[in-house]
């Protein structure tokens, strides 16, 4: 469909205004939530809590669930019973279409379009809640496009749909953090200096000089850098080293360093540093292209790689400092230091090191419960058998006696012990060989012992 940017027109121009808030609809948009980061759980409670939802509004409006490819079947199968649920794949970043869909714009004779804001997580590199966005920034011309309506792109507004409420007849409201904050339309649009007949107020830059000398350099170089890199320019220059563009790595290959910019206090940190791992004999390499991917590190950043058989994803953990993170929270200031290792990498390296994995540990004993009137001394015949070195397992999903052999079988478990309510009064379990299909009625009191003398 046809897009109409700023330069060439706008709504208001062309006749189109928004509706008010509790004007009729069409139809509702929705995302199905998926992030584990942002939804507990999986995200399954809220989609149970979305899927209610929806068939609410169904009753009175039709609604269009919009899918990730990885949930667009368990999605199609939950509304499976709602004629008036629709759902259809897009891909998303977040669920929050009342913040990245388009806001749809009428005529008063029929006619209808689409404004498509830009969206960057409420507040980009700056303070936003999420990366990547960029999903979520197609959602608003996906849906123009999907329902046949002509797309208003402006220039350089950033807006959240949710920031504004209108009541159809000119009146908008809306706070200055949702439009002026540093990390939204007022990074894009940052005033040098204050003018008094614009809205635009002037944003102090709180770079520090070698960033700032990073950023003049940047600009020299603008026409070889690509668009992302640019934008990083203006909100995180560091950031830029972290491209995995080639020419772009190349221009920033011959960058400023930070190492030449140090403070005399960091300087010392960094050398004290230096000086404690020489002399742990830790081999390193002093990156000044390193870059975390979180923003709040101050001072050392660090990276472990292996140096064979990775490739070029050979980094299988990092951390670094970040002393002022408690204070930027609300805490006290707290020094802090932390790291993360990647658990397949990891492994990926010991293999390609040639390190080999002992075999997984047998299980000595499974212990099945008949019914709940056992569990409590079940469990407690698993901790004596542990605390006397057998590796010894249960059930804890309240599965059928027949699912619990099974269970033991999967675990190669050498014996089963059955305690149900008789054997729990006799004071005696049902242990079964699991290699012969024999079974013995064994004291309570004897089976570490049992177990003792069969290993032996």
């Amino acid at each position: 469909m046809k897009t109409i940017y700023e330069s060439q027109s706008t709504p208001a121009a062309d006749g189109y205004s928004m509706p008010a808030e509790f004007a009729p609809q069409d139809r509702v948009w929705m995302g199905w939530p998926h992030r584990t980061d942002t939804w507990a759980h999986g995200a399954k409670p809220a989609q149970k809590q979305y899927a209610a939802i929806a068939r609410a509004i169904s009753e009175f409006t039709p609604v269009t669930m919009c899918a990730n490819e990885a949930d667009f079947a368990n999605c199609l199968a939950t509304f499976e019973d709602d004629d008036n649920v629709t759902v259809i794949e897009m891909t998303t970043n977040d669920a929050w279409f009342r913040d990245t869909g388009a806001t749809f714009v009428t005529d008063g004779a029929g006619g209808k379009r689409a404004v498509d804001w830009h969206f960057n997580a409420y507040g980009g590199l700056i303070d936003g809640l999420y990366f990547p966005w960029d999903a979520d920034d197609q959602i608003a011309a996906k849906m123009a496009q999907l329902t046949g309506c002509v797309r208003y792109r402006p220039d350089e507004m950033i807006l959240e749909g949710g920031s504004i409420t209108v009541d159809g007849e000119g009146t908008v409201i809306v706070t200055d953090q949702c439009l002026l904050s540093p990390g939204r339309t007022a990074s894009a649009v940052l005033a040098e200096e204050a003018d008094e007949d614009t809205i635009w107020p002037a944003y102090a830059r709180a770079f520090e000089p070698w960033s700032e000398e990073l950023r003049a350099y940047m600009d020299e170089h603008a026409d070889e850098l690509c668009d992302t890199c640019m934008t990083r320019a203006e909100v995180n220059p560091l950031r830029a080293f972290d491209c995995k563009n080639p020419q772009c790595a190349a221009i920033m290959a011959d960058a400023p360093k930070i190492t030449d910019h140090l403070c005399d206090e960091c300087r010392e940190h960094y050398d004290a540093v230096k000086t404690l791992l020489d002399g742990a004999g830790v081999v390193y390499e002093e990156d000044y292209k390193l870059v975390r991917g979180l923003d709040y590190y101050t001072r050392t950043v660090f990276e472990v790689q292996v140096d064979n058989g990775m490739g070029a994803q050979n980094a299988i953990g990092g951390g670094g400092r970040y002393d002022k993170l408690a204070e930027e929270v609300g805490g006290r200031p707290t020094p802090g230091l932390g790291f993360a290792l990647g658990f397949e990498r990891c492994v990926l390296a010991l293999e390609a090191a040639g390190v080999e994995f002992p075999r997984a540990q047998k299980c000595d004993l499974f212990v099945a419960c008949v019914d709940d009137s056992v569990r409590a001394r079940a469990f407690a015949l698993v901790q004596e058998c542990r605390d006397a070195g057998f590796t010894t397992e249960m059930d804890h999903q309240k599965r059928s006696l027949k699912s619990q052999f099974k269970l033991a079988d999967k675990l190669g478990a050498a014996r089963v012990a059955v305690l149900g309510p008789d054997e729990l009064d006799a004071g005696e379990v049902t242990l079964r060989d699991m290699a012969t299909h024999t079974e013995a009625k064994v004291r309570l009191e004897e089976v570490v012992g049992e177990l003792g003398r069969a290993i032996l």
